[in-house]
């Protein structure tokens, strides 16, 4: 792909933006044109149809003027034969120039004379509004557009009164004209204020019609009123990029009746002197635009030379780093401060880069020495990139894995470790390492010399924009120190002299097995019981016989007390002669008394100790923890203790087990 010079592309913009400016340019000065042409327009239109709407209203003045001059000439002879009347009329008006029929009626409807045909084909007018409105004593009447039921064609009929001597209405005498012949209103159909508008007559009462239509088959179709267009009124586009135009629409009502004179003026026809000069336009523009281009050219390559002199420099300074000694440092202008600049930088940068050279040996040097310790420690250390390949490993890994570090450099994780421990322990941690989250988890490794435990940690590494570059792994083998932590344990647990659980073992082991109880489903939870077991007369015991054989008769104590429990209970030395017993899985309160009375009666039979006959008997107190109940495990060791005092004061060997409300023996 060819790239642009910036001498080109400085051109081609400052042309584009000399374009853009221009053709808002014309934008503008078009749209204010065409508001000032529409205004003038609609103005010269607006006169147009007022001068034409005045001519009608008086051509309707004049015509009621020749009915009413006639009328009067028909009322001195009203009783005359009705061919006298018709002579009469005919010689005072001129058919069909001023009406294209004349028409009498008699006061009761009927004809009395008409111009048009004979007298038995015409049905009586009683019933029309123009009849009744003179007969009520109107002074004229102006009809709209009605079909004549005579004729069937199209008609406007004025209408004056007949008046006798004392103002009496004696006859009605009409003027017709007919919308399909030759008159003042027909013309209108053929008048053009310019040669594609038109103009149109409505009547303003409802429902609206047209008068007069340039077409004429709409005569007497409905009409829009005082909305009427006379033609299409939606705004068009009539050129590209151009405004949509509206039509050029004038209004004016008529006096005489209510009517409205509407003139249309297409934009077609309106805009004509735009679209004329369009081409004109466009020529004086492309012709300016080229001139601009060509003084734009020339001028921005007489400014851009010292800038195209230092682009050569620049870029000779990739191979000659000496090449920024040819910059013109001693121009005054920009060009001059970015010759001083890129050479000041040039100089910094030589020093830099010698700087950098020492500090890359240095850091290879330092590498080396990390690499060396690494490889020294006997866990395995690795570093981890953002696909969980390998970017570094310690020769750890070479024993534990068998692979070289050379061979493992670049492959995965789950390639070095397997899918079955990566599903198995990587997958889910590295899940959480990747989200930025120090992850810890312990694995076992199958080792031919048996399985070992190995800790690993993985430690996510974060670049400048807080996103995790790579893991540190750290992975250590945790086998001897877990079983050494596991018997220091052990040891704390555990009672010395009787091996059974000390208060601390006992504490733990009867807090989860409180737990446990209130793990399971509510339906299937079972009942837990303690049973504290106390010696009777130990110090006795101690006192006759030594406390040697004493220690050793803790221990065959203890003995008895495992053997009278299952493997899922525990036993434990809470005191000097006292013990305690966790009872889990209690399926009903006699069981524990089962237990119980096991334990008092095998402490009953004596104990041989070097020789020696003992006997020591033991009492018991019991309670039973509900899960369903809100106790806790203080509680129901309080109530044992309870039952335990109880035992002891009824006497040696008893057992006592707690029931909330008292403490009854067993």
């Amino acid at each position: 792909m060819e790239r642009w010079s910036l001498k080109s592309r400085v051109v081609s913009m400052t042309v584009a933006v000399l374009a853009v400016l221009m053709l808002l340019l014309i934008l503008v000065a078009r749209h204010y044109s065409n508001i000032g042409l529409r205004h003038v327009l609609q103005e010269q239109q607006d006169n147009q149809v007022a001068l034409v709407a005045t001519q009608l209203d008086d051509k309707f003045e004049l015509r009621i003027r020749i009915l009413q001059a006639v009328a009067v000439q028909l009322a001195d002879s009203i009783d005359s034969n009705p061919d006298r009347l018709l002579a009469l009329a005919r010689r005072s008006v001129a058919l069909p120039a001023s009406f294209d029929w004349l028409q009498l009626l008699a006061p009761d409807g009927s004809r009395i004379f008409d111009t048009r045909t004979p007298l038995a084909r015409y049905p009586s007018a009683v019933d029309r509004t123009y009849f009744r409105e003179i007969m009520a004593g109107a002074p004229h009447t102006i009809t709209g557009p009605q079909l004549s039921r005579t004729t069937g064609r199209p008609v406007v009929t004025l209408s004056v009164p007949v008046l006798s001597a004392d103002g009496r209405v004696v006859a009605v005498l009409n003027g017709g004209l007919d919308l399909q012949n030759r008159n003042f209103l027909t013309e209108l159909a053929s008048m053009r204020p310019m040669p594609t508008s038109a103009f149109c007559l409505v009547t303003l009462d409802s429902p609206s019609v047209y008068v007069m239509h340039p077409d004429t088959s709409r005569i007497l179709a409905p009409a829009r009123g005082a909305r009427e267009s006379c033609g299409e009124d939606r705004a068009r586009r009539l050129w590209t990029l151009g405004p949509a135009l509206a039509p050029i629409i004038s209004h004016r009502g008529l006096e005489t009746i209510h009517w409205e004179l509407v003139s249309n003026l297409p934009p077609e026809e309106a805009y004509v002197p735009f679209a004329n000069a369009r081409p004109k336009v466009a020529v004086v523009c492309l012709v300016a635009l080229a001139l601009g281009a060509l003084l734009v050219y020339v001028m921005v390559c007489r400014l851009l030379v010292p800038v195209q002199q230092m682009h050569r420099v620049v870029l000779q300074s990739a191979q000659d780093p000496d090449a920024y000694k040819a910059l013109a440092t001693t121009r005054s202008d920009e060009v001059g401060d970015l010759s001083r600049a890129f050479a000041s930088l040039m100089e910094q940068l030589a020093i830099k880069t010698e700087g950098l050279h020492e500090a890359g040996k240095l850091a290879l040097e330092r590498k080396q020495l990390i690499e060396a310790i690494a490889d020294r420690i006997p866990d395995l250390v690795a570093y981890l990139d953002r696909d969980e390949r390998y970017v570094f490993a310690n020769r750890a890994y070479e024993a534990r894995f068998g692979w070289s570090v050379s061979a493992m450099i670049g492959r995965t994780v789950r390639e070095v470790w397997g899918d079955a421990l990566y599903d198995a322990y990587v997958a889910p941690n590295m899940a959480l390492a990747r989200l930025g989250e120090p992850v810890s988890f312990d694995y076992v490794w199958q080792s031919p010399s048996g399985p070992r435990t190995f800790e690993v940690m993985y430690k996510p590494v974060r670049d400048a924009d807080a996103c995790v570059a790579g893991i540190h792994v750290y992975s250590r083998d945790v086998t001897d120190e877990r079983e050494e932590l596991r018997r220091l344990e052990q040891t704390t647990l555990v009672d010395h002299l009787t091996e059974l659980l000390n208060r601390k073992g006992f504490d733990r082991r009867f807090a989860e097995a409180f737990e446990r109880a209130h793990e399971t489903r509510h339906e299937t939870r079972q009942p837990i019981a303690l049973l504290l077991v106390d010696l009777d007369d130990f110090k006795d015991v101690n006192d006759t016989f030594g406390h040697a054989r004493g220690d050793r008769l803790l221990g065959l104590v203890a003995a008895r007390l495992e053997g009278c429990v299952s493997a899922l209970d525990a036993v434990a030395r809470i005191g000097g002669d006292e013990f305690a017993v966790v009872l889990e899985r209690v399926v009903a309160p006699h069981a524990v008394d089962t237990v119980a009375l096991r334990i008092v009666r095998a402490l009953l039979e004596p104990y041989e100790i070097d020789g020696c006959v003992v006997r020591c008997s033991a009492s018991v107190g019991a309670a039973i923890h509900d899960p369903r109940d809100s106790s806790s495990p203080n509680e129901l060791f309080m109530r044992a203790d309870t039952a335990l005092y109880a035992a002891k004061h009824a006497g040696k060997g008893q057992y006592t087990l707690f029931d909330h409300h008292r403490a009854r023996a067993v």
